[in-house]
């Protein structure tokens, strides 16, 4: 519970911001591909740069190999290129769970630390308005891994 409402108020946080002109929030899924993991990502636009923080949650398997419970924390900075177009990078967090892997299972894939980089676009509704469709793309070079996330900007 106690990480449920950390989660709430870690996503929420930003919106203090003050609301610019062109700024804009956005809420997506989060969908991992390596683990099978969901989450949550929320974005704050402040003009051509912006922030943002996710949360995933999945678990690995491999025949019989696995780790349950793989925890991901990330916060990073977005540029958006044109209106439409941004690019990102983060610094992650992961925690793994309860595992069993190989002998020669190469220990530094589970260094806590990472960072990523990603890029997305987004769609809006109508020239009027800042709300749209959201999605983007985040790979982790060292981990291998990647996130895909669509949602909303208001």
């Amino acid at each position: 519970m106690k990480n449920l409402i950390g989660i709430i108020l870690l996503l929420f946080s930003f919106t203090v911001n003050a609301q610019l002109a062109r700024s804009g929030n956005a809420l997506s899924f989060n969908f991992q591909v390596t683990d099978l993991g969901m989450g949550i990502r929320y974005d704050h636009k402040f003009f051509k740069t912006g922030i943002y923080t996710s949360f995933t949650k999945g678990n690995y398997k491999f025949w019989e190999f696995y780790i349950k419970d793989h925890y991901k924390y990330t916060i990073g900075i977005t540029k958006f290129k044109q209106d439409n177009i941004f690019f990102s990078g983060g610094l992650t967090y992961n925690w793994y769970g309860n595992r069993y892997l190989p002998v020669n299972f190469n220990k530094f894939v589970l260094f806590p630390l990472s960072f990523e980089l990603g890029m997305g676009v987004f769609e809006k509704l109508s020239s009027a308005s800042r709300e749209g469709i959201f999605t983007d793309i985040q790979f982790d070079f060292i981990k291998w891994e990647s996130t895909i996330s669509l949602g909303l900007m208001f």
